[in-house]
């Protein structure tokens, strides 16, 4: 089963994937609130049910949300209407994204792509939409302190958790590292909460 047709099943039902939450992460209300990111021309990169997008346009912000799922955009498109919000959700994998933004969004992204010359690529895709001075906000799942990187998760999703060195080193050739950090994030199959990195950063 390729990764479309795994997260189209996943997405099947609203609420399934172990990931969504209805309310906006503490840490993006944070952004937003102490005024760090102001509006302006935004990428959700893979946007799930549309959760975060929406948020952000309820905040001013012109949202482009991006998943590969098709299910996820229709429940995206319902839950941003819902909330009387205007986002523009597409269909696409990472390869595919263009445009040019003020900000790139992928919370809980970038450990699905599991091959790293792949998620070099990526991190230049993402450069190459930022306009100048754009930011790129960073949020997955840390391979802190583990030696083995490649997992499958409980879902059968394979994530890829690196070191924070690795992650110094793939994003240091496009961008300057505003701040990092430890954070926490919910998972509904688990108790707690799994420790992931926070990588803030501005295109060079």
């Amino acid at each position: 089963m390729d990764s479309g047709n795994v997260f189209d099943h996943i997405y099947q039902k609203e609420g399934k994937a172990p990931w969504t939450f209805k309310e906006p992460p503490k840490e993006l209300v944070e952004l937003v609130d102490s005024g760090a990111l102001k509006p302006c021309k935004m990428l959700d990169v893979g946007c799930g049910e549309g959760y975060i997008s929406a948020y952000f346009a309820s905040k001013g912000v012109d949202v482009t949300g991006g998943d590969i799922s098709a299910n996820a955009i229709g429940l995206a498109n319902r839950h941003a209407k819902k909330k009387g919000v205007k986002c523009k959700f597409i269909r696409l994998g990472w390869r595919g994204l263009d445009g040019k933004y003020d900000f790139v969004l992928d919370w809980r992204f970038l450990h699905e792509i599991t091959d790293e010359k792949e998620r070099e690529k990526y991190a230049a895709i993402v450069s190459g939409l930022l306009r100048k001075d754009g930011i790129y906000l960073s949020v997955a799942f840390s391979g802190e302190p583990r030696k083995r990187k490649l997992r499958k998760s409980p879902i059968g999703v394979l994530l890829y958790l690196p070191a924070n060195r690795d992650l110094e080193k793939l994003f240091g050739a496009h961008f300057n590292i505003l701040e990092k950090k430890m954070i926490k994030l919910p998972q509904k199959e688990v108790l707690g909460s799994v420790t992931s990195y926070f990588f803030l950063m501005k295109k060079k």
